[in-house]
């Protein structure tokens, strides 16, 4: 039963027993309510909506002010001059992901990055979403590599080697399932690398496919490989950055110690880390998923860095479980100066028999800064370039499309699902 006018008063008039006057509403009703006007049509009310420009504008002022401050903002400083630094930096781009559903790659921020410069960028990435058909310029005939980022995601380190190869190399950086979709999967190793693979476009089978990873991303990246390899596509450079197993550095408790005794404020986001790790890993799972449904209540401000902690250990745990296949594929392992003797190849040769060991000096961490990142970024580009070489130089694949999946695995994406 639909009424036929709807009339606006300020109060519901009352009898002496607090009880609806009915009386007065029915005279009302007839003669018209006094400053009674007709109720808006929400269907027919413009909805106030932001233009593009502005709503790119307001969600920088607000995560920019809150991380640093609002002066800095309206007076145009540089990133680094308020302050920013790398954690900062990714908060950054966590809050202006979440305000705007875009994916923002981290090398759009650096330490010279003006508010007004970063709003221009984000402007160019949301136009370039709604006209992703453009014909791309002559860079994009560089080869493209598939990069695993490390077992936190994509870090400001990762995002500057690829600036440093942006004019040779061509980048796609992979994003690993959420936390709510690790626990689902029981924090099985398998659902990254779905998700990985499921991020490869179909039209990657027409080229060389090759795959990069660092450290948890390396195990990832190999895993691609036997999968992609055994379904009949083409492979070009496997790359394994400092890819390592978890048990080596576990291992080497006492050079930790005494590192912290040497150089303890240095030694500070090791320790919090330990600590957080020692935490997080005696849970079980349940009581783990439990945890992080309570974080996820929690107000932003307050929470903002905690999903994080889940992340990386969901992902620890399913790298525990995993165990690597052998392929006989030509790959090469970029290896850091950390814990040589304990394991020169860091366990890669009993799984790759055509593995190459490339030293760059600097730890797991400071490989990917300057000045060992330019040697990185050469090492890297000559393994892609070898590999595209090598590629033309064989006879041309078979007619048959690629695309069925090896016997006992399932995927989406550039894979087809077994029936």
């Amino acid at each position: 039963m639909m009424p036929n006018r709807i009339h606006i008063i300020d109060a519901v008039p009352m009898l002496p027993g607090f009880k609806p006057d009915i009386a007065t509403l029915a005279s009302w009703n007839d003669a018209g309510a006094p400053s009674a006007r007709p109720a808006p049509n929400p269907a027919k009310v413009p909805q106030a909506r932001l233009p593009e420009g502005n709503r790119v504008r307001k969600a920088v002022e607000i995560a920019w002010s809150k991380l640093l401050d609002r002066a800095s903002f309206e007076q145009g400083y540089a990133w680094g001059e308020t302050g920013g630094d790398s954690l900062k930096a990714m908060e950054l781009i966590f809050l202006i992901e979440r305000a705007l559903d875009l994916p923002v790659p981290l090398e759009i921020l650096d330490q010279s990055t003006t508010p007004k410069a970063l709003i221009d960028a984000l402007d160019q990435l949301l136009a370039a979403r709604r006209d992703c058909g453009g014909s791309r310029r002559a860079a994009a005939k560089a080869p493209l590599v598939f990069l695993m980022p490390g077992i936190c995601g994509d870090e400001p380190a990762l995002a500057t080697l690829r600036t440093e190869l942006r004019d040779r190399l061509r980048f796609v950086t992979i994003k690993y399932p959420s936390s709510s979709a690790m626990f689902e999967a029981k924090a099985r190793f398998d659902t990254v690398v779905d998700a990985a693979i499921s991020q490869i476009p179909r039209s990657a089978n027409s080229e060389i496919i090759h795959l990069a990873g660092y450290s948890f991303g390396g195990f990832v990246a190999w895993e691609i490989a036997c999968r992609l390899r055994a379904a009949g596509y083409r492979i070009g450079a496997i790359g394994l950055i400092d890819a390592r197993p978890a048990g080596l550095v576990a291992s080497r408790v006492s050079t930790a110690m005494r590192n912290i005794l040497v150089r303890p404020r240095q030694s500070a986001n090791t320790i919090l880390h330990s600590a957080k790790y020692s935490f997080y890993s005696r849970l079980p799972l349940t009581v783990l998923w439990v945890l992080y449904h309570w974080t996820m209540r929690v107000p932003t401000s307050i929470g903002l860095g905690l999903p994080k902690n889940y992340d990386r250990e969901l992902r620890r745990r399913a790298l525990h479980h995993f165990g690597p296949s052998k392929l006989d594929h030509p790959a090469t392992l970029f290896r850091s100066a950390e814990y040589t003797k304990e394991s020169p190849d860091n366990g890669w040769s009993d799984l790759c028999p055509q593995l190459t060991i490339l030293p760059i000096d600097g730890t797991h961490s400071s490989m990917l800064a300057s000045p060992c990142r330019a040697i990185l970024a050469e090492r890297l580009f000559e393994a892609v370039a070898t590999a595209e070489t090598a590629e033309a130089m064989l006879p041309p694949p078979s007619l048959d499309p690629p695309g069925r999946d090896p016997p006992g695995r399932r995927s989406s994406g550039l894979l087809e699902t077994a029936a």
